[in-house]
């Protein structure tokens, strides 16, 4: 190999395994040795004990990670609980070296080869463990025991030499707890010549390389192989204090692998099984040998199976036939087995099969024809049947099927109808299933019942499904019967007509009924005598709201009735009256029907002027124009026809009316003459005034409102006039002088009087002192200030004068009180 710039990176897969306490390593063959019968196998099992390490694997020249030593191990007077070992044979303390680069060159012995400072070489080699193309070795550590003395334990097993991959090494490494002492059990190292020289190790060095003890012959540059060779290296101290080791040969024992297969051969070399457990079958007395190989290392254990005589006086039972009777009924436990050819009035042990299932086996004595008979049986298949005398088995027999003869659930009802529940009564004839019976009944609705015969009440008809499972606790068989308890009764018809006019026709009726052998009768409402036709026809005669009933009776008997409403509208009459006889233009009139309201459905109101009015119940109408109209009233009804009436109206014009325009009088002035100066001299003209007069005129003496009524041909017509008052003032007691647009000013005359042509105002305060004066006819007044000062809230007195417009001279003095 050219290791010429060859870096190789390490592959460590440690799988994290409990470490646990084992015996010395040996597989044991736990089974004794053995008598069979012929024909007969037996199972043999060994144990084998051993370490169960933790296996890694390293690329070559390669030491591994940082490895748990699992106890605190003294190694040239220092302590360690950890350690790394290298793909070529050798432990090393010096954890800083774990998962780098491992020397392979050996130019050097021991002590003083740095290479390997502070280690332990089991067989420091160039070791290549993982070789390409070639089968790996393995390697694998773990520790075992229990404190104080537990061992730590390296392992290379059958792992490639480098340049010479067919050689293969295998060795172990073993550190104990407490006594410190080191054992290396080389299984065996072999010589490769042509790579390194043949260089190889065994031995102890310290961490400087000052002290170094290798085994005698096993050191650089000598070459050297070895097989089944162990050496223990015990810690002592030399005369100057410093730690060091002696080596002393010892028994090759090292800690075999738990994992190794058990292999079984025959004496003859056959193998006949892997594994713990094997099961031989041998024709003849055999010597079986259970076999471990690992690592170059072989164990062994041996048993022997010794197989009885067989014929005539030979150690085993022989069945040459059997018979059966099935069970007496389903479930019961009366069914046996006859077992032929067995010898007379001896015990054996029988043993057989049901459905699948092994039954315990248990001891039955034969008869003096050496028959046994298995009694007691149920249905089932029973298979494998052979009895055991001794140590030895009979041939088997089988399968013999036991069958059960049906249980059959049956049963038969009556029913017995009634109008709002049926009973049925069931009658149960289940048969097959012995003395002891349990039933359950479903009845389709819900309801259940478990004695034999139930009766049950269905208060719903329908079609019920019924069920009876009956049963003896071992088999089961059910029933189900579809049972129809409808018998529906439903009264119903159908009319031709619901809502007739009187007197105008018939009615046929028809039953729809839904009934069993049904029988009906019709009551049409009007005390006719009852019909009992399926159709059938009535006449009314009179109007009226009739109630016809049909009875429907079936053959149970019950009973049904189905009613319906019957209308017998009357004939219509249809009429119509206004609220006044005198017609006027633009009077509103009141139009009221007189009709037959029962089955009436609308009016419609045609009032000769183009104007329809429907539903209106009264009219109220007004014409625009004087002449005579056409009014039209027509009535519609549900069932009868429609009925109209037709009337003339006339409209008159309203008279006309004027007393003339308002005016006004002064007082104590000559009376006014009021009159119609429209109608005075029309002699079929009469008026109502006001006060109550009729003549055609009146006299006002007095101001005021007057107002007229006309009447001519029965129309009428209003007129109204004011008379005002004239020549006078209107003196108020107060004012209020505030600026706000309301009473500002004392005696407005503008706004308190009429016709006035002269006028003369004087205003005093409390001490007589005059503070306003005025002689403007139409001015606003005081506005309660005097020389521009507002003057205090108080009473003051007025002076008037005043010359009406009709001479009248008027002088006024007074209080007024000022407010703000």
């Amino acid at each position: 190999m050219n290791r010429k710039g060859y870096i190789p990176r390490i592959l460590l897969s440690l799988l994290c395994l409990l470490s646990f306490t084992i015996a010395e390593a040996q597989v044991v063959i736990t089974t004794p040795d053995t008598l069979i019968c012929p024909g007969t196998s037996a199972t043999l099992r060994a144990k084998l004990t051993g370490r169960n390490g933790i296996p890694v694997s390293l690329s070559d020249d390669y030491f591994t990670g940082v490895i748990p030593i699992g106890f605190s191990f003294n190694f040239y007077g220092n302590s360690y609980t950890k350690c790394t070992f290298s793909s070529n044979g050798y432990i090393s303390f010096d954890t800083a070296r774990a998962n780098q680069p491992s020397a392979w060159v050996i130019s050097q012995g021991i002590p003083g080869n740095s290479d390997v400072y502070n280690c332990i070489m089991g067989h420091y080699a160039d070791i290549y463990p993982t070789p390409p193309g070639v089968a790996p070795g393995t390697l694998d550590y773990c520790t075992v025991g229990t404190a104080p003395n537990r061992e730590f334990v390296l392992s290379f097993c059958d792992a490639p030499m480098y340049s010479c991959t067919t050689v293969r090494t295998s060795f172990q490494i073993i550190l104990h707890e407490t006594s410190n002492k080191i054992d290396i059990h080389l299984g065996n190292k072999p010589l490769c010549t042509g790579w390194n020289s043949g260089a190889g190790i065994e031995g102890v060095q310290n961490a400087t390389g000052s002290d170094a003890v290798p085994v005698p012959g096993r050191n650089y540059p000598g070459t050297w192989t070895a097989f089944h060779s162990s050496n223990q290296f015990t810690p002592t101290t030399m005369s100057s204090g410093a730690a060091t080791y002696t080596v002393s040969s010892i028994a090759y024992a090292p800690v075999p692998n738990g994992n190794a297969p058990i292999n079984w051969y025959t004496l003859a070399g056959t193998l006949v099984g892997t594994g713990d457990t094997v099961v031989v079958s041998p024709a003849t007395t055999t010597t079986y040998i259970a076999l471990v190989t690992s690592c170059s290392d072989t164990m062994r254990d041996t048993v022997t199976v010794t197989v009885g005589a067989t014929g005539p006086g030979g150690i085993g039972p022989n069945i040459d036939s059997i018979n059966f009777v099935n069970p007496t009924y389903c479930g019961n436990n009366d069914g046996y087995i006859h077992v032929y050819g067995l010898a007379a009035n001896t015990p054996h042990t029988v043993m057989y099969t049901k459905n699948g299932t092994a039954v315990t086996p248990y001891t039955l004595t034969s008869n003096a024809q050496g028959i046994i008979t298995i009694n007691n049986l149920t249905a089932g298949v029973y298979n494998d049947i052979k009895v055991k005398r001794g140590i030895c088995v009979s041939n088997a027999m089988g399968p013999v099927t036991l069958v059960d003869p049906p249980l059959n659930a049956v049963f038969d009802y009556v029913i017995h109808y009634g109008c709002t529940s049926d009973s049925l009564v069931f009658t149960n004839q289940s048969n097959g299933g012995g003395p002891s019976y349990k039933y359950v009944w479903s009845f389709g609705d819900g309801a259940q019942d478990t004695v034999a015969n139930p009766s049950h009440v269905y208060t719903t008809q329908a079609v019920y499904n019924v069920t009876l499972i009956a049963s003896n606790l071992v088999c089961a068989d059910t029933e189900t019967k579809s049972i129809d308890i409808r018998h529906p009764l439903i009264a119903s018809f159908t009319t031709s007509k619901d809502s007739i006019c009187q007197q105008s026709q018939a009615i046929t009726f028809t039953s729809t009924s839904i009934a069993t052998g049904p029988h009906q009768a019709w009551d049409f409402g009007d005390g006719s005598p009852a019909d009992t036709n399926l159709t059938t026809q009535h006449y009314y005669q009179h109007a009226g709201v009739y109630n016809v009933a049909l009875y429907v009776t079936d053959f149970v008997p019950c009973q049904d009735t189905a009613y319906r409403t019957i209308v017998v509208d009357s004939i219509p009459y249809v009429n119509f009256t206004t609220s006044d006889s005198a017609l006027c233009i633009g009077q509103g009139i009141t139009f009221i029907p007189d009709m037959l309201t029962i089955g009436n459905t609308g009016l419609r109101w045609d009032f000769g002027d183009g104007t329809v009015t429907p539903n209106a119940n009264p009219a109220n109408h007004a014409y625009d124009s004087a002449r005579t109209y056409t009014v039209k009233l027509t009535a519609f009804y549900r069932i009868c026809p429609d009925t109209s009436i037709t009337k003339d109206v006339t409209i008159k014009p309203f008279p006309r009316i004027y007393l003339g325009p308002d005016t006004v009088m002064c007082p104590n002035a000559a009376p006014l003459v009021l009159y119609d100066r429209m109608n005075a001299v029309d002699p079929a003209a009469t008026w109502l005034w006001n006060t109550g007069e009729t003549t055609t005129h009146i006299t006002a003496t007095q101001p005021g409102h007057y107002s007229a009524t006309v009447s001519l041909n029965g129309c009428s017509t209003s007129d109204s006039i004011d008379v005002r008052k004239d020549c006078y003032i209107d003196i108020p007691n107060s004012f209020t002088p505030n600026n706000d647009g309301t009473n500002d000013y004392f005696f407005p005359r503008q706004l308190l009087s009429r016709s006035v042509t002269s006028f003369r105002l004087v205003i005093y305060n409390r001490w007589g002192q005059e503070i306003f004066e005025t002689s403007s006819i139409d001015g606003r007044g005081w506005d309660g200030k005097f020389n521009e000062k507002e003057q205090p809230e108080g009473v003051y007195v007025y002076l008037i004068d005043v010359l009406f417009a009709n001479g009248v001279k008027e002088h006024y003095q007074g209080n007024v009180t000022l407010l703000r």
